[in-house]
């Protein structure tokens, strides 16, 4: 299937680019700009990963024969999802909120965007 195959290919994008921001975490300062850029271009690739397997569970939902055939995820990858969505948007959306608001924010949105960023690796790991 399409979806399948552009699901999977994503996923390696986002191998890649989340290695890049994994390294940047270990020395955020000097490589603020570089996290910065990649936390940019990570958007596009996040967005079509959750739509492309968004779409994959509103087409087995909706009993379409072709994803029915497959089956469902397994179940604790089913109950883990919620958790890493969530925590994916929260990530993004803090991150984006803080790049474009600037220091003024920081007191407020870094707290959220750290311990958003921690519940992510915790569940997308689980997952």
């Amino acid at each position: 299937m399409g979806n399948e195959r552009l699901t999977a290919a994503t996923g390696g994008v986002l191998i890649v680019l989340l290695a890049v921001i994994g390294v940047t975490i270990i020395r955020l300062r000097p490589l603020l700009s570089v996290h910065l850029f990649v936390g940019m271009m990570l958007i596009g690739p996040v967005a079509l990963k959750l739509a492309s397997t968004g779409y994959r569970f509103v087409r087995y939902y909706t009993a379409n024969p072709r994803y029915r055939s497959k089956g469902p995820p397994p179940l604790p990858l089913r109950l883990l999802a919620p958790m890493v969505v969530i925590s994916t948007v929260v990530v993004f959306a803090s991150g984006v909120e803080l790049l474009f608001v600037g220091p003024s924010s920081r007191d407020t949105l870094l707290p959220i965007h750290k311990v958003s960023f921690i519940v992510w690796v915790a569940f997308t790991a689980l997952h």
